[in-house]
């Protein structure tokens, strides 16, 4: 902890003396050993697998390699920041990524209803070299090898926190991040309201109080996933894997079940009213005070292991 406040005065000290973005390479290598040799601040590349802001916050001056995941949370101008875990000021996010040499590299904005957001990034000497915003929300440029720096600025007029993420490949940025690998991520009261996250990996991730109404989760893997509080409404959880989730007291209202693996999953209190859990799998859930109201069971496997619930079964599985 000591040295993590070292680097961050030196980091402060920096900024006062110099604009980075204009500063040269061989200046900036100076900084970069300074706070290296004195603080041992990590100043590589980050783990591999999915990031998240904290990641970022926690080491400033490392940075993400192309093909990994991020995940961050960009309030608005009129939000407040949480210190310990976020990238930038209120209004905006700021993080590094190191990219190869490439010809032909997309970066697009992907928006949901009224979202407003931006896009600045600088190269590695700190010269702006791409701006995208609604009017504007794609482009395809050349990249030399180096780290450039990716800032997300809140556009919206409102104080609604965009949860976002940014896919590898072609670098695009939105809710949706469908096939990634998320398992043991923090996403804990992320607004992941109709994203897309069809065959993503979320095992054991944290969800709790997330906002996935309507989102698309077919064939998903939540197994030992927390999703304490959640509301999945009219979510498609289509032959998604559930086994041993926490979904105590989450909203399920209309969401789609079918086939889903719920072998040992936690429903005390759940609302399931009108969900469809046809051919479902509930051997061993816990359905204490859960509210099935309306939902379809028909070809669910029961909480008993043996019992298979009867065409037509609604609101209660029938034998």
């Amino acid at each position: 902890m000591r040295g993590q406040k070292k680097a961050e005065v030196l980091i402060e000290r920096a900024d006062r003396m110099f604009d980075l973005r204009k500063t040269d390479a061989g200046v900036l290598g100076v900084l970069l050993a300074i706070v290296v040799s004195t603080t041992g601040c990590p100043c590589g590349p980050l783990d591999e697998g999915a990031l998240t802001e904290r990641d970022f916050a926690a080491a400033p001056w490392a940075w993400a390699n192309h093909d990994q995941v991020i995940f961050l949370e960009l309030e608005s101008h009129q939000g407040e920041p949480l210190s310990e875990s976020d990238t930038g000021e209120a209004g905006h996010d700021r993080f590094r990524v190191h990219f190869p040499d490439v010809e032909d590299h997309t970066f697009g904005l992907e928006y949901v209803e009224d979202e407003s957001f931006s896009l600045r990034l600088y190269g590695p000497l700190g010269r702006l070299i791409l701006c995208l915003d609604r009017d504007h929300p794609t482009e395809t440029i050349s990249l030399c090898e180096g780290t450039y720096t990716i800032e997300l600025h809140h556009e919206g007029p409102t104080d609604e926190t965009y949860s976002l993420f940014i896919r590898p490949g072609s670098t695009y940025v939105g809710r949706d991040c469908p096939g990634c690998d998320l398992s043991g991520k923090d996403l804990s009261n992320a607004n992941l309201f109709c994203a897309n996250l069809t065959d993503a990996n979320l095992t054991n991730a944290n969800l709790t109080d997330a906002n996935l109404t309507d989102a698309l989760l077919l064939h998903a893997n939540l197994s030992g996933a927390d999703l304490t509080d959640a509301v999945l409404t009219g979510a498609d959880l289509y032959r998604g894997t559930l086994s041993h989730a926490n979904l105590t007291y989450a909203n399920l209202t209309d969401a789609d079940l079918t086939g889903a693996n719920l072998t040992g999953a936690n429903l005390t209190g759940a609302n399931l009213t009108g969900a469809n859990l046809t051919n479902a799998n509930l051997s061993g859930a816990n359905l204490t005070n859960a509210i099935l109201t309306g939902a379809y069971l028909g070809g669910a496997a029961w909480v008993d292991g043996t019992t298979i619930c009867a065409t037509g079964s609604i609101g209660w599985c029938n034998h």
